[in-house]
C-alpha cells in the first residue's frame, strides 16, 4: 500500500484496525510518565499469556505508530563461545532520514504503513548517568567482564529520557553513550502491550562498537552508540541473541490477541548480512517461544501456532535450517518460564500453566533430552542464568538459588528483597561474571556477581 497517506486517511485506517481488534487507544502527552511510573507492575517479560480471557494492556505512545508488543524475554548478555565479531547489518535506514515502518498484524496477513515517528528525548553522551537513573536491560561481552552497558531511563528537562550508560571498570564509574531516539518501555507480564515502533526495551552489544537496541522497533550501532540506524523488521523484536557470526531474533508477526499471537524466527549473518525469516523453524504461538544460542547452534522451544502442540526445534553448524527436537519437554512453558544456554548445556526453569513452579531442568545435549535439576522452587515467575554445564542460578520469589545438575540446590549471599520480588533477568557473561535485575519498590535494580553467583551486590549509578 502507499506510504504517502494523508493524515486523516491514516488516522481513519489505524482506528478501523484497532477497533476491529477491540483495542482502545487514548493518546496522552503524559503517557510515558505513567508507563515508567508503573515499572513495578511490569514484571519479567518472557511471553504472552496463553490462558483464555487474558487482558490486553493497551498503551498508546503519543506521536508514534502503533504496533503490538507482546510480553517477552528480558536482557541479554554475550553468548559464551562468541568470537565477538564486527556486527554490521544491511537493510538499515538512517534514523535522521526515515522512520521504521508500522506493522499491524491480522490473523491472515500483515498490513504495513509508514507513519511519521517522532523521536524520543535521550540523555546526551559524555557525562555520568543522571540522578534517578533506572536500569532496565544489561548487556556485556566475553572480552572483558568489567565492560558492560546498561539501558535505562532517567529524569530530564522533558520529563523522562532514554539513557544508555557504559562502564569499563566493573561498575565503579559509568558514562553516558548515545542511545537511539526511542522511548524506553518495559512490558507488563501476562499481557499484550501496544507500543509504537519508536520504542525499545532491550540492548545487546557484541563488542565495543557494534550493538542493537530493540523492542517495538530495532536499531543498530557500529560506533559504540555515537550513531544509530533503524533496522526494518516485519514486527516487534522480542528476543535477540548473537554468537559465532550470526544474529537470531524472535519476531512478533501475528494478530493483536493473547490467544492468536504468532512469532517467527529471523536471522542474519554479520558483518554485512540482511535479516531473513528461517522458514524451517515454522510459526509459534500463542505464547512467545524461548530462544537460546550457543556457538553455531540455536534452539527455539515453543508451541505450534496452528495446533498448540509442543514444537521445540534446533539448528546447528551455522545453518538456518531447523529440525525437530524430541517433544518431551519437561514442562509446557507457561508464562514466566526461562531458558539459558552455556557451553555443554541448556538450562530451563519452568512455571506450569496453573501458576506453580515445577522446577529447573538441564539438557546436556542441546535439547535432545532433559533431566531434573531442582524441584523445590517457590514463586510464580522464574528466571534462569546458566553458569556452566553443571550449575545455574535460578531467581524465584525473593531468592536467587544455585541449582546443580546433580540435583543439589542452595541459597547464595544477596541483598535482602521481599518474597514478592519478580525478576526481569538473570544471566552470565562467563563462569564468574553475571547479572540479575529484580523489580521492587516501584523500580528496578541491577545486581552483579564476580564469583560465579556465590555473592551478589547492587550496582550503583
Amino acid at each position: 500500500m502507499s506510504h504517502n497517506l494523508p493524515d486523516d486517511d491514516l488516522e481513519r485506517r489505524l482506528r478501523d484496525v484497532l477497533h476491529s481488534r477491540q483495542l482502545s487507544i487514548n493518546p496522552d502527552a503524559d503517557v510515558l510518565e505513567r508507563i515508567h511510573a508503573g515499572a513495578a507492575r511490569r514484571q519479567r517479560r518472557h511471553r504472552a499469556a496463553v490462558s483464555g480471557g487474558a487482558a490486553l494492556a493497551v498503551i498508546a505512545v503519543a506521536a508514534t505508530g502503533i504496533a503490538l508488543r507482546p510480553t517477552h524475554h528480558g536482557s541479554v548478555v554475550a553468548d559464551r563461545g562468541s568470537s565477538s565479531p564486527q556486527a554490521t547489518l544491511n537493510s538499515t535506514a538512517s534514523a535522521s532520514a526515515s522512520s521504521p515502518s508500522l506493522t499491524l498484524g491480522t490473523a491472515q496477513k500483515s498490513q504495513t504503513v509508514a507513519p511519521s515517528v517522532a523521536t524520543a528525548p535521550t540523555i546526551p553522551a559524555g557525562g555520568a548517568p543522571p540522578a534517578g537513573f533506572v536500569p532496565m536491560s544489561v548487556t556485556a561481552t566475553t572480552a572483558n567482564g568489567n565492560t558492560f552497558w546498561v539501558l535505562g531511563h532517567a529524569p530530564c528537562a522533558s520529563g523522562t529520557c532514554t539513557a544508555l550508560a557504559k562502564t569499563t571498570d566493573g561498575g565503579k564509574t559509568f558514562s553516558e553513550v548515545g542511545a537511539p531516539p526511542s522511548a524506553l518501555v518495559p512490558d507488563a507480564p501476562g499481557t499484550n502491550d501496544v507500543f509504537g515502533t519508536g520504542t525499545i526495551s532491550d540492548v545487546r552489544f557484541v563488542d565495543a562498537n557494534n550493538g542493537w537496541a530493540y523492542g517495538g522497533g530495532m536499531w543498530q550501532t557500529t560506533d559504540g552508540g555515537a550513531h544509530w540506524a533503524a533496522v526494518p523488521m516485519p514486527g516487534s523484536v522480542e528476543q535477540l541473541a548473537v554468537a559465532s557470526g550470526r544474529a537470531w531474533a524472535i519476531v512478533f508477526t501475528g494478530a493483536p490477541s493473547a490467544t492468536s499471537a504468532t512469532y517467527e524466527v529471523y536471522s542474519a549473518t554479520y558483518p554485512g548480512g540482511s535479516w531473513a525469516k528461517a522458514d524451517s523453524a515454522g510459526t509459534f504461538g500463542p505464547g512467545e517461544p524461548m530462544l537460546a544460542v550457543q556457538g553455531d547452534a540455536a534452539a527455539v522451544l515453543g508451541t505450534d501456532a496452528a495446533t498448540g502442540a509442543q514444537r521445540p526445534v534446533a539448528a546447528s553448524g551455522g545453518s538456518t535450517t531447523f529440525t525437530p527436537l524430541p517433544t518431551s519437554l519437561p514442562c509446557t512453558g507457561g508464562a514466566g518460564s526461562s531458558l539459558s544456554a552455556t557451553t555443554g548445556a541448556l538450562w530451563l526453569a519452568c512455571t506450569s500453566a496453573n501458576g506453580s513452579t515445577p522446577g529447573a531442568f538441564f539438557s546436556p545435549d542441546f535439547g535432545q533430552s532433559w533431566q531434573p535439576a531442582a524441584s523445590k522452587l517457590s514463586g510464580t515467575s522464574v528466571a534462569v542464568g546458566a553458569i556452566d554445564a553443571k550449575s545455574a542460578i535460578v531467581a524465584a520469589g525473593g531468592k536467587l538459588v544455585r541449582v546443580g545438575s546433580d540435583g543439589s540446590s542452595g541459597n547464595v549471599a544477596q541483598p535482602s528483597v521481599p518474597a514478592s520480588t519478580v525478576w526481569s533477568f538473570v544471566g552470565f557473561t562467563n563462569a564468574k561474571d553475571g547479572f540479575a535485575i529484580p523489580i521492587l519498590n516501584n523500580s528496578r535494580q541491577l545486581w552483579r556477581t564476580t564469583d560465579g553467583g556465590s555473592h551478589w551486590s547492587v550496582v550503583k549509578f
